[in-house]
């Protein structure tokens, strides 16, 4: 793995929560981000969670809905009035787009952008290239769910390790919408 990679996915899996105002639950992996989002929502980290994806869209073996995932949180404690949902998003970049926008709109300062092990890299380049598209002032703060190397996440047929490979190569097939490595180690001063 190139070096820049490995060094910005470790900034991307390993950072400490903060507060923010909003908790964003990208959907995918059915529901194994969920734990990470309610363990953030039910800390303080943030008053609001953004649920962003879509009701049609189905990757793999995984079909959780949107409105699935806000049935989950309520049957977990979370309040409906503390969820905002985007069912408008079918990929990656339509998350960033609506959720970034949003973010602007509230006057919200930070987000707690929540993926997993091995889609958290490409999920941060987009929010990032989006975040500058869109002139936002906000931060971006990861919080990915961590699936083992050699599991299969959610709804998955793949391990995360071979998905991890996948969204590498998807860094240059959407280079037109994601932030380079390079813009994402700047971002962190590196």
């Amino acid at each position: 793995m190139d070096q820049k990679i490995e060094q910005l996915q470790t900034l991307m899996t390993t950072p400490k929560p903060e507060k923010a105002d909003a908790i964003v639950w990208l959907q995918g992996n059915m529901y194994d981000r969920g734990e990470k989002v309610l363990e953030l929502y039910h800390a303080g980290y943030a008053p609001w969670i953004v649920v962003t994806g879509n009701n049609t869209r189905a990757v793999e073996d995984d079909n959780v809905k949107i409105h699935d995932i806000v049935s989950w949180l309520e049957k977990h404690g979370v309040d409906r009035s503390a969820v905002l949902v985007d069912d408008q998003s079918i990929n990656t970049l339509d998350q960033a787009t609506h959720v970034v926008a949003s973010a602007k709109a509230q006057g919200w300062r930070a987000i707690l952008l929540v993926g997993s092990t091995h889609h958290q890299l490409r999920a941060f380049l987009t929010f990032l290239h989006q975040l500058r598209a869109q002139a936002w002032n906000g931060r971006i703060i990861n919080q990915p769910a961590h699936i083992e190397w050699d599991a299969r996440p959610g709804g998955r047929r793949r391990t995360t390790g071979e998905a991890f490979q996948d969204e590498i190569k998807k860094l240059e097939k959407y280079k037109d919408s994601v932030a380079t490595v390079e813009e994402g180690l700047r971002y962190f001063n590196l």
